[in-house]
């Protein structure tokens, strides 16, 4: 019911500004008024609920605002996550729905899509360290290794235009893979590996 709630919040707060029209001043005036809400401290106690939702409010507000701009905030607030949520924000759907947010619109992803690729080598080179030290850390950086693959795939998927830097996403993370991947592990990165190369065929 929350969750209900809070996207009816959500729908209505886009129709809302999107009414105002965001120009100008009024825009800083708003943006200055959510932004501030994520703080230091406000950031280290988001759960995984919150970031979803956190993110989701971002996703909304570049549905009626300047695109670049929200990007912007949502990265620079990035930074007050703790270390645990660092990753995970980086591997999360949302950021990945913004990505075609700019494939809509036309719009280079770069800025994006290489701050979600060297959070990708950051996890991949955890996922390396910790390969036979912490089972249950290292299944956790799988589930968001297997997100983000997941993730990638659609995003070069959903259009047949590739000129918007969305392969930026395919950074130096991939290669940590193939030498610490257990047979069922480097199955599934091979699976995606040849995905993306039926897709740029």
């Amino acid at each position: 019911e929350a969750e209900t709630s809070y996207t009816l919040w959500l729908e209505m707060l886009a129709v809302h500004l999107s009414r105002a029209g965001l120009q100008g001043l009024g825009w800083k005036q708003i943006k200055g008024r959510f932004y501030s809400k994520f703080h230091k401290r406000r950031m280290e106690e988001l759960n995984e609920t919150g970031l979803h939702n956190f993110i989701s409010l971002f996703l909304t507000l570049s549905s009626v605002a300047d695109l670049e701009d929200v990007v912007s905030g949502l990265i620079h607030t990035r930074n007050f996550s703790p270390p645990l949520f660092y990753f995970a924000f980086f591997s999360s759907p949302g950021l990945f729905a913004l990505m075609l947010v700019y494939k809509e619109r036309d719009v280079d992803c770069a800025h994006l899509s290489t701050k979600m690729a060297d959070s990708f080598s950051l996890i991949a080179k955890e996922f390396a360290e910790v390969y036979s030290r912490d089972k249950v850390r290292h299944r956790h950086l799988w589930e968001l290794i297997t997100l983000f693959l997941d993730c990638t795939q659609e995003v070069l998927e959903h259009s047949n235009k590739k000129n918007l830097s969305e392969s930026a996403l395919i950074g130096v993370g991939f290669q940590q893979l193939f030498s610490v991947c257990r047979d069922n592990e480097l199955r599934y990165v091979l699976g995606f590996v040849q995905s993306v190369l039926n897709i740029v065929r």
